[in-house]
């Protein structure tokens, strides 16, 4: 609790200072931005360990989303003082949970998932995904839909593509998306020679 105490004090202090800092300088389109960016990731920075501390101060029971893969240090510090429930949404996030000691009953896996009876390949392969990439309409084509950063794991996604491409060079693969692993990943697939099968 001393380390979470001490992390938030630092965070609403820069928070006071962006406030600060933002009713003094001149009122330009780049001043807002850069304050609307600062109390944003500060914002964002405080949910958790707000919600946490109110739901313990009110006795109310507080629910935690995590989108990522693990916890973060401050996750599991609300966790412990304010005895909040977690939802994650893949199975690395809840054996990392276990892992760290936060009990079953206090943690629950939503798995992400596609109802495979509506979304099934079609048997035909003339899609305009494919015309317009230039895929041949006999090669398996492997995709991946999501922001382009590292808690949707298109990296990990590369290199399954790199794998697969060393036993099946025809297989084609697509990511859709933008983040800031973009222009990344399209230097690895330049480095291993993939531009030809792996397309964006």
């Amino acid at each position: 609790t001393h380390r979470m105490k001490i992390l938030l004090f630092f965070v609403y202090g820069a928070r006071a200072v962006a406030v600060a800092c933002y009713l003094a300088a001149p009122k330009t389109a780049l001043t807002f931005y850069i304050f609307a960016a600062v109390l944003g990731m500060t914002w964002l920075a405080t949910v958790p360990p707000t919600a946490g501390l109110v739901g313990k101060l009110c006795g109310k029971p507080v629910l935690t989303t995590i989108h990522g893969r693990q916890l973060s240090t401050l996750d599991l510090e609300v966790h412990r003082v304010a005895a909040t429930h977690f939802s994650v949404v893949c199975r690395q996030t809840y054996l990392h949970a276990l892992g760290l000691g936060v009990p079953p009953s206090q943690v629950n896996l939503i798995p992400n998932g596609a109802d495979t009876t509506l979304f099934t390949p079609h048997r035909e392969r003339r899609g305009l995904l494919r015309q317009r990439l230039g895929i041949p309409e006999d090669a398996v084509l492997v995709g991946q839909v999501g922001r382009l950063s590292p808690e949707k794991g298109p990296d990990v996604f590369l290199r399954a593509a790199l794998a697969v491409h060393a036993t099946a060079p025809d297989v084609h693969f697509v990511l859709v998306g933008e983040g800031p692993l973009r222009a990344e990943l399209q230097q690895q697939i330049a480095r291993f020679g993939l531009e030809q099968r792996v397309h964006f």
